[in-house]
């Protein structure tokens, strides 16, 4: 099962043999699995997930692999807050773990979207500006020509 996997992965990254079983093995070592679920079948889950993101090279088949881990270890902690036979210390501690998690995986979405073109830097810059009668005002970003403000 492993192997076909490994093809699968393999196929989506656009990698070779020994990369994608890396990234599987990597899926497999960090995944949160629950003692009532069989590894086999959360693997295969999370390498579905993986193949939603479609990475199209090694560096954004690793970011996936970590952000498929991250999400999993951060609901896994969200599910231990739940669990009231725990202290109200060990619920804190789930809780703080489980948002520093969230965190970082909101992080990696943010390269992720880098990482594809989808999301640029925007800035914005409110300066007070006066037009007086017979003035002209340009709203907009303004480059001169030759780059300066000196004069030609």
């Amino acid at each position: 099962m492993r192997d076909e996997l490994c093809a699968q992965v393999q196929k989506i990254t656009g990698t070779g043999q020994e990369v994608a079983y890396v990234l599987v093995a990597q899926l497999a070592c960090c995944l949160a699995t629950p003692a009532w679920e069989d590894k086999d079948g959360c693997l295969i889950r999370a390498c579905s997930m993986l193949a939603e993101y479609q990475p199209t090279n090694i560096i954004e088949a690793q970011l996936v692999v970590q952000m498929v881990t991250t999400h999993d270890a951060a609901m896994k902690a969200m599910e231990r807050v739940m669990d009231r036979r725990q202290s109200q210390e060990g619920i804190d501690l789930n809780l703080k773990r489980a948002a520093r998690l969230m965190q970082l995986h909101l992080e990696q979405i943010e390269a992720w979207q880098r990482l594809k073109g989808k999301m640029g830097q925007q800035r914005v810059r409110v300066e007070h500006v006066h037009v007086h009668q017979g003035g002209q005002a340009i709203v907009g970003a303004v480059n001169a020509p030759g780059g300066g403000g000196g004069s030609e």
